[in-house]
């Protein structure tokens, strides 16, 4: 009973280690004039539809009229913020920062539709001026692209109306005397289209490097580009996963591994289909939103069990690696080395193992984001 209470607390310390890094808190604020698409673009972050349940209000007037929290639906601890509309008689520009709880944040997204306007530059000093990070989104860029496709047709230029929009609001930063500000041009609709990668790029490097993991993990799966990023974070994971493994095995009862492993690789396992999007969930809401089949989404899983399948899948793994693992334990040279040695076996079983899976779920994630968006994705 004594070594089973022993076990028992070291699978627990050891699992709260190993989720201690998903904890970490981001909170980012999005912010600008009324009507410049804030909720709009909340929403896209969270990987979310406008209608869908839990979904940011949106509107073409103010829609958000207090400080509204919205959690990342797979990541408790990331919250993206909603804050009022700057600009209006309940909130000036003098008072805004007060208003909104400045000090919460990580850092601010300053969203506009239209021109910069002075209320954004009066945001974007005073937030300066209090040491915090933050970065002007140009929002609606599709709309802008289809006006100028009706009025310069047969002569429209899409890269020349892009570089225009980009002329326009880097000059007014220039009047402003902001000298090493971007402007970064989204539309909610297309977010893998124009400067969303430059953005994630500049947020990520932009961040303290313990909040750069919630931050790549917390982004939309809508791109190779992030799926991989978010392979190469995982698999800091995938190592972490593996040596409570070896923690775990290295205890003096012979039937931990199995039961300890269960319980750690299949939360872990379930959770890279949720970041990669490839879960039955997102499957069938991915399928919705393309207006495809679900069975022509699932058939694109070529290398990995659908979610729904996992535990059988997991179980049977771990069936072929305790009969090794059991083989090698009790063999003559590994008796004589004792339980540090089963450690090791243990560690490099479990890290080659989910390293394999991690791998055909990430390719599996990009034959079915190409198939969804019926070409091939960068």
């Amino acid at each position: 009973m004594a070594e089973l209470l022993e076990n028992s607390r070291m699978a627990d310390v050891l699992s709260i280690l190993l989720e201690t890094p998903d904890k970490i808190k981001l909170d980012i604020a999005i912010s600008g004039v009324t009507g410049a698409g804030k909720s709009a673009l909340v929403n896209a972050l969270r990987g979310l539809s406008d209608e869908e349940e839990g979904a940011a209000e949106t509107g073409v007037c103010e829609t958000t009229m207090n400080v509204v929290p919205y959690q990342h639906p797979k990541l408790p601890s990331v919250t993206i913020w909603d804050l009022p509309g700057i600009g209006t008689p309940q909130f000036t520009a003098d008072t805004y920062l007060q208003q909104v709880n400045f000090d919460r944040y990580d850092f601010f997204i300053i969203v506009s539709s239209r021109h910069l306007c002075q209320n954004d530059i009066l945001l974007a000093k005073a937030i300066e001026q209090l040491g915090k990070k933050f970065y002007f989104v140009r929002t609606k860029v599709d709309w802008d692209l289809e006006s100028a496709r009706r009025q310069q047709a047969p002569f429209y230029d899409e890269e020349g109306v892009l570089r225009k929009i980009r002329n326009d609001c880097m000059q007014r930063l220039r009047d402003a005397k902001f000298t090493s500000q971007g402007v970064f041009l989204l539309s909610r609709y297309d977010l893998n289209k124009y400067d969303f990668h430059r953005l994630e790029e500049t947020l990520e490097k932009d961040l303290p490097v313990h909040k750069q993991r919630a931050f790549i993990l917390a982004l939309p799966s809508i791109s190779t580009h992030i799926l991989q990023k978010k392979k190469a974070v995982l698999k800091k994971h995938v190592w972490e996963v593996a040596t409570v493994s070896c923690g775990v095995t290295a205890t003096p009862t012979p039937d931990i591994p199995f039961a300890c492993d269960t319980s750690l690789l299949l939360p872990s396992m379930l959770n890279y289909y949720q970041e990669f999007g490839v879960d039955d969930g997102s499957l069938a809401k991915l399928a919705r939103l393309v207006k495809q089949p679900e069975e022509e989404l699932r058939a694109e899983m070529k290398k990995s069990p659908l979610s729904s399948a996992l535990p059988l899948h997991v179980g049977r793994l771990l069936t072929n690696a305790q009969v090794g693992f059991f083989r090698v334990m009790f063999s003559p040279l590994l008796l004589l080395l004792g339980s540090p040695a089963a450690g090791r076996i243990a560690f490099m079983s479990t890290l080659r193992m989910l390293e394999r899976f991690m791998d055909d779920l990430e390719e599996d994630a990009e034959r079915v984001l190409s198939k969804a968006v019926g070409r091939k994705i960068a």
